[in-house]
């Protein structure tokens, strides 16, 4: 899962564009320009009812100079981005706006009325000189950073793992294997280590992960990534570095101060998706 965000721009308000198929259903209010045709129109004619969107898909595409009518369209982060900027911004008391309206999910949007607020909060934090120790989960081969978390925190990442979950914190990277008891999920810990190594074994094609300091190992699982066909072994190390925030959280100041202006200048809401 990632996040990213838009502002319409406002063609349409100011009677720039060419008026759109079945105008009669074409609205426009804090959830952008759409078509909102009746329910009873589906259930009577559905092949009709998928037609008319689509018609209204193809003219808003090119309906004025914008893609799509949006102003503004920017990429913000993953999922592990957005909840260390997250994590970053609730420690702090002058981020008021920032606390409100960063997304949790794909959806919603923050009203025009901030976006004078918020871009002045953007300009503050990326005027501010702070120092933050990360967690990094590296690949060692290549150099590679697989996760990364703040240090008071964790992170959870590997999702498409039905059994197991990988993790990491400031004690290092972990394994999660997932039981099902009396009807609940239950979460036991099977491996930690801060130098680690995986490879796949010859004989059974498991995935063997071994602690390089203690020699504990551990079978199962898909770690990180698939270490090929042979037993060539692939490492990894955890590591604590300090960043200064300013630079490190450009990834979401930048683009969100590009959307905050657009908000601005268009009187239109910055929606998430």
């Amino acid at each position: 899962m990632s996040y990213s965000a838009f502002v319409n721009c406002t063609c349409f308000q100011k009677g720039k564009t060419n008026p759109p198929p079945h105008q009669e259903y074409v609205q426009f209010d804090e959830d952008g320009l759409d078509i909102n045709l009746p329910n009873e129109l589906l259930d009577d004619n559905e092949d009709l009812y998928f037609k008319m969107y689509s018609e209204f898909d193809k003219w808003k595409s090119t309906a004025c100079p914008h893609e799509d009518m949006e102003y503004c369209y920017e990429n913000l982060s993953n999922v592990s981005g957005m909840a260390a900027f997250r994590s970053f911004i609730y420690q702090k008391d002058n981020f008021p706006v920032l606390k409100k309206i960063l997304p949790k999910s794909n959806g919603g949007c923050m009203p025009a009325i901030l976006a004078k607020e918020l871009l002045a909060e953007l300009e503050i934090l990326e005027n501010q000189n702070e120092v933050e120790n990360k967690i990094y989960l590296i690949q060692k081969n290549n150099n590679q950073i697989k996760a990364i978390c703040n240090e008071d925190d964790f992170t959870i990442f590997a999702f498409f793992d039905k059994v197991y979950k990988y993790g990491l914190d400031a004690n290092g990277f972990f394994m999660l294997r997932t039981d099902l008891e009396n009807n609940e999920e239950v979460h036991y810990e099977v491996f930690r280590s801060k130098y680690f190594s995986i490879r796949k074994s010859n004989f059974s094609g498991d995935i063997v992960v071994v602690d390089e300091k203690t020699a504990g190992k551990y079978r199962g699982g898909m770690v990180l990534t698939n270490p090929g066909e042979n037993s060539e072994r692939v490492y990894y190390i955890v590591e604590k570095r300090q960043v200064e925030t300013n630079n490190y959280y450009q990834y979401l100041i930048e683009p969100l101060k590009k959307l905050a202006q657009a908000s601005l200048e268009t009187g239109n809401p910055i929606h998430w998706c």
